[in-house]
């Protein structure tokens, strides 16, 4: 497989993941949405995979390399653009609408902003998720290094398994984020075996694999929603990996160099953070001149993202600028 090849499919990938992401936000928004009869269903497949599918992305892109030159990549990529629409965020909720608050007082929203991670909390995750990730890259013995991560994954997998058995919401761990990060880092271990061990080698079984994910879709869709087992953290990991192992598929079968999805790919971090304030704009505007049900959910969604890919272009063109958007 050529370089390329490669880094299309992965593009492709992120650009699913930010779709689905800005897709399930839009969808969740609106109250009227909820009536309708599949959005059940709906909103339990795209929250299964978006946020899954990311992290395993960079679980998978996360590889041994010079570690100065890492952190500081990783603090201009994702703190420094976290920490300017942190504040645009608050400055909105002081001066225009407490549309994006999560308390009352100014001491209590900046706290909730920094210290807990609420109004962005998938950064933080992220970003921790890279801090400790050279602890798991390999240095002397490449095959005991595998073993150590696959063992690691597991008990992960386990720790929360047990944690959602005993109706644990780790999640309400919020400083920092570190439940999210207990509770998400076992995708992020995933795409890193996967790397370690390269997947490709079970090309011979794609078609067998994709029809055993589209059999478990459907059993575990039509499971969890009618015995309403939601709470299950196996039942959703087992539902994540089948569903991401689709897009893969279809990302791998697309013709190289789709401009549109290489774009949306490249700049999904960025328009994962422009996504709360163009849907606000967006629902506002859309509120007064039609109803709005799921399927206009769905195209002011996709509105929102090329809203997203527009302004980074503008954006990418503007030294210094760009800097602070993780550009």
């Amino acid at each position: 497989m050529s370089l390329q090849k490669k880094k299309d499919y992965l593009d492709y990938l992120k650009a699913f993941a930010i779709i689905l992401v800005v897709v399930g936000h839009s969808i969740g928004y609106h109250a009227e949405i909820k009536k309708d009869t599949i959005y059940e269903v709906v909103l339990l497949l795209i929250y299964a995979v978006h946020v899954p599918m990311f992290f395993f992305i960079a679980g998978y892109l996360c590889k041994k390399q010079d570690i100065k030159k890492y952190y500081i990549k990783k603090v201009n990529r994702i703190i420094v653009p976290f920490i300017m629409f942190t504040i645009l965020k608050l400055i909105y909720s002081i001066f225009i609408s407490n549309e994006f608050s999560h308390s009352t007082s100014l001491i209590k929203q900046v706290r909730d902003a920094f210290v807990y991670g609420e109004l962005y909390w998938f950064i933080y995750a992220i970003f921790i998720m890279y801090c400790t990730a050279p602890l798991l890259w390999s240095r002397d013995n490449e095959k005991k290094c595998k073993q150590r991560n696959i063992f690691i994954f597991v008990c992960l997998l386990i720790l929360n398994c047990v944690f959602a058995l005993l109706k644990i919401d780790i999640t309400m761990i919020k400083i920092f984020q570190l439940g999210n990060v207990i509770k998400y880092f076992v995708y992020f271990m995933a795409g890193m075996i996967c790397q370690q061990n390269s997947i490709h080698k079970f090309i011979k079984y794609n078609k067998v694999l994709s029809a055993l994910s589209v059999l478990i879709i459907v059993n575990l869709t039509f499971i969890i929603t009618k015995f309403g087992l939601g709470s299950s953290y196996l039942l959703k990991v087992i539902l994540a990996f089948s569903l991401m192992y689709l897009f893969y598929r279809l990302a791998k079968i697309l013709p190289k160099k789709i401009y549109i999805l290489k774009l949306i790919g490249r700049y999904s971090l960025q328009i994962m953070f422009f996504d709360s304030f163009f849907k606000v704009i967006l629902f506002m505007v859309a509120d007064k001149f039609i109803s709005i049900s799921m399927l206009w959910a769905i195209v002011i969604a996709i509105i929102n993202v090329t809203l997203g890919c527009v302004c980074c272009i503008i954006i990418e063109r503007i030294p210094y600028v760009k800097k602070l958007f993780g550009l």
